[in-house]
């Protein structure tokens, strides 16, 4: 697999397994290193300032993102070697949003660790809910998902056994 960074273009034409059928969700990783640069310096809580990026990053995303998206995401659970890659890309994506905050000399690399790994599940439930809905209600109801998920994590990490 090919490492991506800088622009969503570079990831598109980039050659690993699943090429241009991964690369709605490598555009919303690349953009997300990216915003996510932000998250080092603002104050408050890690988890916010991500879900901030990720609201913004989502809403750059060109119009025709929905549509590739959904098809990567069918694809991806049809084919087990693209949902391998999927998951390695995000992998690859939480390391790097890992480091780019652990660039901080006051930060608890543990926690960071942890708060982005939270992160990225609240992502991945609020993404696979929407691609379940099929996609129904486009960008807006993906936001309204992203915005419901993240607002129950704190119930989650109290949820009783």
């Amino acid at each position: 697999m090919t490492h991506c960074s800088g622009a969503p273009a570079v990831c598109r034409s980039a050659p690993m397994p699943g090429g241009a059928t991964a690369a709605p969700e490598m555009d919303i990783g690349t953009l997300m290193k990216a915003s996510s640069t932000t998250a080092s310096v603002i104050d408050g809580p890690l988890i916010e300032a991500l879900r901030v990026a990720l609201n913004t990053t989502l809403s750059a995303m060109d119009p025709d993102w929905d549509r590739r998206f959904l098809a990567a995401r069918e694809l991806s659970e049809a084919v087990p070697a693209l949902q391998a890659h999927s998951l390695g890309y995000c992998h690859d994506t939480t390391l790097a949003l890992v480091n780019v905050v652990s660039g901080r000399a006051d930060v608890d690399e543990v926690r960071v660790r942890l708060a982005v790994e939270i992160f990225v599940a609240a992502w991945r439930t609020a993404s696979l809910r929407w691609t379940v809905q099929g996609g129904h209600g486009g960008r807006d109801a993906l936001l309204n998902l992203v915005e419901e998920t993240f607002a129950k994590v704190p119930a989650a990490l109290a949820c009783p056994a």
